[in-house]
């Protein structure tokens, strides 16, 4: 018998080195920030710093 849960997903790692760039790119440009202001949440962020950024663009 089988004890382990069916939907079982591994959290995703942190990556603060492409996170950075992509705020780059988002800050340097508008276009950047249209591709994915309909999805990218601050909850998908692990620098703090860059989640509560997130959530001012997002007002």
């Amino acid at each position: 018998m089988n004890t382990h849960p069916r939907e079982f997903r591994l959290p995703f790692p942190d990556a603060i080195e492409a996170e950075q760039p992509l705020l780059g790119a988002i800050l340097n440009s508008n276009d950047a920030y249209w591709r994915v202001a309909g999805f990218l949440k601050p909850n998908h962020f692990a620098d703090k710093p860059t989640a509560r950024f997130t959530k001012l663009w997002a007002r």
